[in-house]
Order: C-alpha cells, then sequence, then structure tokens
C-alpha cells in the first residue's frame, strides 16, 4: 500500500496534535502541585427515614438505595429493622455501623427477653439505644436513628437520635 505525501503528512500532524494536547493536560496537572490523598474508613452511604406518630399508631419510611457518591451500590438495602412486635428501628448514614448497631441492638433484646420473660417496651429500647450511643462518644458510630413504636399504654411514639 502506498501513502501519498499528503497522507502521510496528514496522520503526522494529528499524531502531533494529540502529543500536544497531551502535554498541555499534563502541564495544566503539574501546575497544580502535588495532589494529597487521604483515606478515610467511614463512607456516607445516605439514606432518608421519616417517621410519624399519632394517638394509636406510629409509621415510620425509609429508602432502599444504597450509595456512596455518585455510585449506586444496589438499590434494595432496607433501612428499617423491625426490633420487636411494636418498634421499628430506622439507621442511615455508614452502613457498616449500622449493620454492628442493629445486630448489637438485637442481641441486647434477646438478653433481655432471656433475662425478664418479657419483650422491651419502645421507650425502653430508646434508652437502651441513647445509651449505646452515648457509650460510643468517643468513636461514634456514624448513624441516623428514628426509633417508631407503640408504648404500653398504646400511644404512638417516635425518638430519634443523631450522633
Amino acid at each position: 500500500q502506498v501513502k501519498t505525501f499528503h497522507t502521510v503528512f496528514k496522520e503526522f500532524c494529528q499524531s502531533f496534535e494529540r502529543y500536544i494536547f497531551i502535554m498541555q493536560g499534563v502541564e495544566a496537572v503539574n501546575s497544580l502541585g502535588p495532589a494529597q490523598h487521604g483515606f478515610s474508613p467511614y463512607t456516607f452511604n445516605g439514606g432518608t427515614i421519616l417517621a410519624i406518630a399519632g394517638e394509636d399508631f406510629s409509621v415510620i419510611a425509609a429508602d432502599t438505595r444504597l450509595s456512596q457518591g455518585f455510585s449506586i451500590h444496589t438499590r434494595d438495602s432496607p433501612k428499617t429493622y423491625k426490633l420487636t412486635n411494636s418498634t421499628v428501628l430506622g439507621c442511615a448514614g455508614f452502613h457498616g455501623d449500622c449493620l454492628t448497631l442493629t445486630k448489637l441492638i438485637t442481641a441486647r433484646l434477646q438478653m433481655y427477653e432471656h433475662e425478664h420473660g418479657s419483650k422491651m417496651s419502645s421507650p425502653a429500647i430508646a434508652q437502651m439505644l441513647s445509651t449505646v450511643l452515648y457509650y460510643r462518644r468517643f468513636f461514634p458510630y456514624y448513624t441516623y436513628n428514628i426509633l417508631a413504636g407503640i408504648d404500653n399504654e398504646g400511644k404512638g411514639c417516635v425518638y430519634s437520635s443523631i450522633q
């Protein structure tokens, strides 16, 4: 295959333009100075939780999207956790801490039930959640919690805790 001078010169100019464009980009990046990158073990995975309580009811709702920045990891990650028949915890924030916190609360609820022979009430669970979060104040769980339930008198109750 024979190439004319015009074709060879055109290819050379195109590759030279690409080279100049790349070098300008490298110079622009280098002119910014050294880039500092940091690592953080915690990520805000987002989430929306809301709750409302009435005279004889409480309702809690949450989204199911688990994301990080502009990336969506899954659209099927519930943020509400049933603790008892009358209490539900909504937990958003760092997903790893949400899972750890709900696992700890579930274990404490089982211990309470074995020791006392009855389930813990919603106000008592709210107090326990507050105590757990307080003891972790120096290395906190990065969670945003809303607890909704029915108290012993049959009235709806909503508790929130923010670290």
